[in-house]
């Protein structure tokens, strides 16, 4: 229940918050934190899990990281395990990975990842090592790129939108990673054909989404519009009990794919 804001660094990690311990955070706002500089130590804008050290861990909840900047991950960097529930990671600008640049295994479920920018590639995600999952999320709006997997790394998706990320060569999704599609994904666009093979996921598909705003709970979402093919349209095994707002799943005959219900 704290906000964290206006922190300023040059060729350092971290300006919002620097964690080389467990960190946990709920209910919290990361704003407006800018680290300066152009050096292999300007990450994080927002958050920094690890940060050169690489030590520790992060658990996110119900967080708001919002208009952050660095070189490298401008709302969060982290090169140590990295959970994110419930959380939007909005407005975040960077060279490389303008919401997330991740060195490790990140869980991200029931979130949204939306409005963020890269300079050079990739506005969304970027995962350099490990293992990523992505469960019922909402990844859209993000300039040059929405999700970057890197040789070596993994990704599995599940009830996930990927869509509307826009920028050059670098679209909804990227990278040459191993990728595993669990079904009942949507891009509004064909970059994702490689990854969303399953016969439930949706290709090319507009998710028709509404503005990015307060619809309910701590953290803002993307509505489903009422026409939205997303609606109904998830699978139930394996959906949380609850969106991203808190509001139960599912409120018709399945989940919704992407962060809200």
């Amino acid at each position: 229940n704290v906000t964290i804001r206006n922190g300023q660094l040059t060729d350092q990690g971290g300006a919002g918050i620097l964690s080389r311990g467990a960190l946990e955070l709920r209910n919290v706002v990361i704003e407006n934190n800018v680290v300066n500089g152009t050096s292999s130590s300007a990450v994080g804008g927002g958050l920094c899990i690890g940060c050169v050290a690489g030590t520790g861990s992060g658990v996110l909840e119900q967080v708001v990281v919002r208009n952050n900047q660095a070189d490298r991950g401008g709302g969060i960097f982290s090169n140590q395990p990295l959970t994110i529930t419930a959380t939007s990671i909005i407005s975040n600008t960077a060279r490389a990975g303008g919401a997330i640049q991740s060195y490790d295994n990140l869980t991200l479920e029931n979130s949204t990842i939306s409005g963020n920018a890269a300079t050079n590639n990739i506005g969304g995600i970027r995962h350099e090592v490990g293992s990523c999952s992505i469960l019922n999320s909402t990844i859209a709006y993000n300039q040059r790129g929405g999700v970057y997997v890197q040789s070596g790394a993994s990704l599995t998706l599940k009830n996930t939108i990927i869509a509307h990320n826009i920028g050059g060569l670098w679209k909804n999704c990227n990278g040459s990673g191993t990728v595993t599609s669990q079904g009942y994904n949507l891009s509004d666009d064909d970059t994702c054909g490689t990854w969303f093979t399953a016969s439930s996921d949706l290709n090319n598909t507009n998710p028709l989404l509404g503005p990015l705003q307060n619809n309910g709970g701590p953290t803002p979402t993307h509505a489903l519009l009422l026409t939205s093919p997303a609606i109904n349209a998830g699978a139930n095994a394996g959906c949380p009990a609850t969106d991203q707002r808190g509001v139960s799943r599912p409120q018709g005959g399945a989940c919704d794919i992407g962060a809200f219900e």
